[in-house]
Formats: structure tokens, C-alpha cells, sequence
């Protein structure tokens, strides 16, 4: 009898270890995803610093290409030491897209990609790098001389600006002899509404041509005018 009652214990034992191993085998089992498709493209590839432009993500399905809406999308930017962080994200419309208006600070080849993170249905996708062109902002520089002491004295002035607002910062006049050499006559800075002034004494008599430069900045491009006579 009690050999019959430990042969039933077992049994049972192995029974219930039977039905937890299936438990778990139903429990770990993953439903396959259906595999997407991400896209990224931007309303136009070059801009010039504080321009908008837009970032426009794609999520479709990848067996029939029909958009997915109402998927979580972000949008990335990797940073020049290769690091990425998030720019912005946001949710399909109907269509599979989500666009993201971006304008930058920067001159530079900024790179972006898009990505979905999946869920229970669809898979996780990410989009090719998208390389944007940043230019600096290109500024207008003038020059002017006027005769204020016959015969070698002269003031020169001019204006840097960009889009009619004055630009700040240094602006160098050059004086071209006439065997053509560029001999630097003085540097200034320009006035909050980019004016600036130089009085110069030419040395001796002679035949005379004058240029002013801006050098550039993180933000505008170098300028130079074109060469007038005095």
C-alpha cells in the first residue's frame, strides 16, 4: 500500500512540473511582427542659418506599402562627435507622416534619421541618414571715400549688413599701390547699424585703389568690396 501511495505521489509530481513547463512555453511564445519601412526627407537639402525648412518621417508596411497612423515616430540628430539625440517626434497622421519643422543655428552638414520604436504588431524600422547643407548668411560690405583735406586726406566709410540690418564686426581697409600690393591700412569696428569710418593720409602722390574686407563670423560669410580709387 505504501509503495502505491509514493508511485501516485510521483505521478502527480510529474504532472504538475508537465503543465508549468507547458505554462511557460505559452507564456514566453511572441507573436511575429509585421515588418515596416521608415522614410525621411526634408523640404529642400540646403538652407542658410535661421532658415525653416521641414523633416517629413514615413512609416508604411513593408509587404504592401500601406502608411501606418497613429505610430509614436522621432526624428534624430547626430551631433559632431557622433553622438544622437532627439530633435523631435510626434505621431503618423493617415498618410504614414509625421513632419517636423527644424530651423538652425549653425552653419554646417547636419545629418538626421528617422525611427519607430514597433509594438506589439509592427516591427521596429529606422530610415537612411538624411545630410542637410547649412550656409552661413552672406552679408553686403561697401566702401566710399571722400577727400576732406586736398590733397592726401581721405575718410573712407561703408556699411555691413545682411537683409538691410546692420552686422557687427570688424571691417579692415587695404590700400592697393600700383604695383599691386595690399598694404592693410587699419581696422574697425562697425556700428550697431553696421556703419563704419576710416580717415587715412596718403603718404605720397601716386595712383591709388582701396578695398575693405569683413573677415566672417560662426553666423555670416567673409565679404570684401570691390576696389575704388583715391
Amino acid at each position: 500500500m505504501k509503495q502505491k501511495l509514493i508511485a501516485l505521489f510521483l505521478i502527480v509530481v510529474m504532472a504538475a512540473s508537465a503543465l508549468t513547463v507547458a505554462g511557460l512555453a505559452t507564456t514566453t511564445a511572441v507573436a511575429a511582427t509585421t515588418p515596416t519601412q521608415m522614410t525621411l526627407t526634408a523640404s529642400t537639402t540646403t538652407v542658410n542659418i535661421g532658415e525653416q525648412f521641414s523633416l517629413t518621417a514615413k512609416l508604411t508596411r513593408t509587404d504592401d506599402n500601406a502608411p501606418l497612423a497613429g505610430k509614436a515616430v522621432d526624428i534624430w540628430w547626430t551631433h559632431p562627435n557622433g553622438q544622437i539625440s532627439v530633435l523631435g517626434g510626434g505621431t503618423t497622421h493617415s498618410d504614414g507622416h509625421f513632419t517636423l519643422p527644424v530651423s538652425w543655428a549653425t552653419a554646417g552638414k547636419p545629418t538626421f534619421h528617422a525611427s519607430f520604436g514597433g509594438d506589439s504588431q509592427y516591427a521596429r524600422s529606422t530610415s537612411h541618414t538624411l545630410t542637410m547643407t547649412v550656409n552661413k548668411l552672406v552679408p553686403t560690405l561697401t566702401l566710399a571715400a571722400l577727400q576732406y583735406q586736398p590733397p592726401y586726406g581721405y575718410s573712407f566709410s561703408g556699411k555691413l549688413t545682411y537683409s538691410g540690418q546692420g552686422v557687427v564686426g570688424a571691417v579692415t581697409l587695404w590700400q592697393v599701390d600700383s604695383s599691386g600690393k595690399s598694404v592693410k591700412v587699419g581696422t574697425v569696428n562697425t556700428h550697431s547699424d553696421g556703419g563704419y569710418k576710416i580717415a587715412y593720409n596718403i603718404p605720397t602722390t601716386g595712383t591709388y585703389r582701396f578695398y575693405a574686407t569683413y573677415p566672417g563670423s560662426s553666423m555670416y560669410a567673409s565679404a570684401q568690396t570691390h576696389s575704388i580709387a583715391a
